[in-house]
């Protein structure tokens, strides 16, 4: 019986070594990777309803990098990577490949570290990004952005970004309309034109549009087009609009680049300037 006493005993104190030895190592862990943090820090990588991806105005995502979250009171680190920077440019360079000249009713250049486009009243202007094969720009999914303004008015004319690009007469054409007459922000659009057959997919107000004309009224324009035939509208990092597009109509070329649309008011030539054109793409659809 004593004999038995002891073995009890040493148990007992193997036990209570145990638990004293995982507690320390769960507080070290504790202190090596605090959870709170983790848990306001994690960024998604896919885009769905309500997510922002941790972009800011003229600025990259950031690396990709490692946190550590818990799950119930066991703390495992999880990788998240942020989507991948395939294509910018920010204009600084005349020799970027861009095209410049005058079509007869749109002229393009290089100026002062932008891109500027004078288009006549009542027209409208494409200006594709660089289309050689190896240019990881020309891609069918991805996230889009560019940095744009009206440099000078009065005027309720339109400038954004478009991709899909195939042709002349097929693109998917996001812009926004920051002078109209919305009672506050201004007013945005998302076009479908499918062989020369234009398409309203979504329009409206939203105040997250910067108002009036020059570069302190710029705005940062981003669609996102991904595999699962979504296409996701941001103005400024603030999420605007989501469609689904469907199976049949969806556009699945590789052009993009730069647009505007000079309204039949105001100045006989409108001018749009753009900043920072960048092409993402999420980890998963490196396509």
């Amino acid at each position: 019986m004593e004999h038995k006493i002891k073995i009890f005993k040493r148990l007992l104190c193997s036990l209570f070594l145990a638990a004293a030895v995982l507690t320390g190592l769960l507080v070290i862990i504790e202190l090596a990777f605090p959870s709170h943090a983790a848990a306001h820090n994690l960024t998604s990588n896919y885009p769905v309803s309500g997510y922002q991806d941790p972009l800011f105005t003229f600025a990259s995502p950031h690396v990709d990098f490692i946190q550590a979250t818990s799950v119930a009171t066991l703390y495992l680190p999880i990788i998240y990577k942020n989507p991948k920077l395939l294509y910018s440019d920010d204009f600084s360079d005349n020799g970027s490949d861009w095209p410049v000249g005058d079509d007869g009713v749109c002229s393009s250049k290089y100026d002062s570290g932008r891109f500027r486009l004078d288009v006549d009243k009542g027209e409208f202007c494409f200006r594709f990004a660089p289309i050689d094969t190896d240019n990881p720009a020309a891609r069918t999914y991805g996230y889009f952005e560019v940095a744009a303004y009206h440099s000078d008015g009065p005027s309720n004319s339109a400038f954004g970004i478009y991709i899909n690009g195939e042709g002349g007469d097929n693109q998917y054409i996001f812009k926004i309309r920051p002078n109209n007459s919305c009672g506050s922000g201004g007013g945005w659009e998302l076009v479908r034109n499918r062989e020369g057959t234009k398409t309203s997919l979504g329009s409206g107000c939203h105040t997250s549009i910067k108002r009036g004309y020059g570069s302190a009224n710029i705005n940062l324009l981003r669609i996102n087009h991904t595999s699962d035939r979504k296409l996701t509208l941001f103005v400024n990092n603030v999420q605007i609009f989501v469609f689904q597009e469907s199976t049949n109509r969806e556009l699945l070329g590789k052009g993009t680049g730069v647009y505007a649309e000079a309204a039949n008011d105001g100045d006989n030539i409108k001018v749009f300037k753009y900043d920072n054109f960048k092409v993402f793409a999420p980890n998963a659809q490196l396509n």
